[in-house]
């Protein structure tokens, strides 16, 4: 096996991913999630990229990888927070000028009785006291000579203050938030041209499957590798790179050779399919060959619960690997119960929390296992199940991209859910 070193994520000198194992048994949803962030934050890389602030889309969603301070103040200087006019002292003013974005102010200067048109954000001039909306004028428009407000100075001023929302050198980000469309627009407000984050793991994709094919409709006794479109697009927004996806057929010593050259190239591998025990699920025990040591061997969840965690090597090169179902709506289950929580610690993010609601005509719990349905909101707000939600199902999960998580019988009251999301 050659390795890629090179291609890496690197990890601080010494850093091993230490295994919190639940070998051998299920666990459940909850505890699985957690170890698999656990995991992840003790092999978190130390490698960094800048990325531009004004910049293509990104690829992946990346995440800051140290504090991020301002390199100017916002606003910079005081500003009309609307159009009209500044004005100085009380009504009636006498028009002296304008004072347009991104222009100095033709007054640099308003004495009490005098005021000066005004476009929203352009720099007020010394001495203003306030900004007088133009519908508040009375009078033509446009006006000239002498503006009169009938209710005086307004008591709101209508001025943003210099520096009000940031200061130079105050934080904007912290290590570990996510790089989002309103981060960078505070950074470039903030004068940032470029931002530091974390290298993103790079993953390998494996679906599994003779019956598989990638392309038309699936002839009988076929079925047409959908998994793998899934996690093309799931990969990338909790913040992984996928470097290579293949497929590989019910042949015990390929799978072996496959996974041998994508733990040697990739940081993360994610194998879809021959996850259970069946005939022709060689997983587990291929892994188990190549000397992979378990972290979670399932998850009391439905669908979902043959999903698998299993580590690779040891110290500072170690290599998770995730094996999800091979029924779609599963594997979709098993990425949100293992491979987020992975990555998310693995580029030192947050665990996300899942948002709470209400569910309508939930289904009955199971006794001991957690349930997982994809549900959608309707008009008024409503959520309720699709009636979708076998686990080679993805017709109700593909209306709004939703899943309801719901305990196990006799956990929780009512019917309060935690939500998934596939954004």
């Amino acid at each position: 096996m050659r390795k890629l070193e090179s291609a890496r994520i690197t990890r601080p000198q010494g850093a091993a991913m230490t295994v919190d194992t639940h070998a051998g048994a299920s666990v459940e949803f909850d505890d699985a999630r957690s170890s698999a962030y656990r995991l992840g934050t003790a092999g978190a890389a130390d490698s960094l990229r800048t990325i531009p602030v004004d910049g293509r889309p990104d690829p992946v969603r990346y995440v800051l990888a140290r504090r991020t301070v301002a390199a100017g103040r916002v606003p910079s200087a005081d500003v009309a927070a609307m159009d009209g006019f500044a004005v100085a002292g009380p009504s009636p003013w006498t028009l002296v000028g304008t004072s347009l974005a991104g222009d100095d102010p033709e007054v640099p200067q308003l004495e009490p009785g005098q005021a000066c048109l005004i476009a929203t954000g352009a720099v007020v001039p010394a001495g203003t006291d306030a900004v007088v909306r133009h519908e508040d004028i009375d009078g033509d428009w446009p006006p000239t000579g002498t503006v009169v407000n009938p209710r005086g100075t307004p008591r709101r001023r209508n001025i943003r203050r210099a520096g009000e929302e940031i200061e130079p050198g105050s934080a904007i980000g912290e290590p570990g938030d996510p790089v989002h469309a309103a981060l960078r627009g505070l950074a470039a407000a903030a004068g940032l041209d470029e931002l530091c984050v974390r290298q993103p793991p790079r993953m390998a994709l494996i679906a599994t499957g003779t019956e598989l094919t990638s392309s038309g409709p699936a002839a009988p006794g076929r079925v047409r590798d959908s998994i793998t479109p899934i996690l093309r697009q799931l990969v990338p927004g909790a913040g992984a790179e996928v470097i290579s996806a293949e497929r590989v057929p019910d042949d015990a010593d390929l799978l072996a050779e496959r996974l041998g050259a994508a733990i040697d190239s990739a940081d993360v591998v994610v194998t879809s399919g021959m996850a259970s025990r069946g005939p022709t699920d060689h997983v587990r025990s291929v892994l188990a060959g190549l000397g992979a040591r378990p972290v979670v061997s399932g998850v009391r969840v439905r669908p979902g619960g043959p999903a698998s965690l299993a580590l690779f090597g040891r110290g500072s090169g170690s290599v998770p690997v995730v094996s999800l179902p091979g029924n779609p709506l599963a594997a979709v289950v098993g990425f949100h119960t293992l491979v987020l929580p992975l990555v998310r610690g693995l580029v030192g993010a947050a665990l996300p929390a899942l948002a709470a609601a209400v569910l309508h005509g939930a289904p009955e719990p199971h006794p001991h296992s957690s349930t997982v349905v994809p549900v959608e909101f309707d008009d008024d707000g409503r959520l309720s199940p699709t009636g979708w939600h076998r686990s080679a199902q993805l017709r109700g999960l593909a209306r709004q991209g939703l899943l309801a998580v719901l305990a196990p019988a006799g956990r929780e009251s009512g019917a309060t859910v935690r939500l998934l999301r596939q954004d």
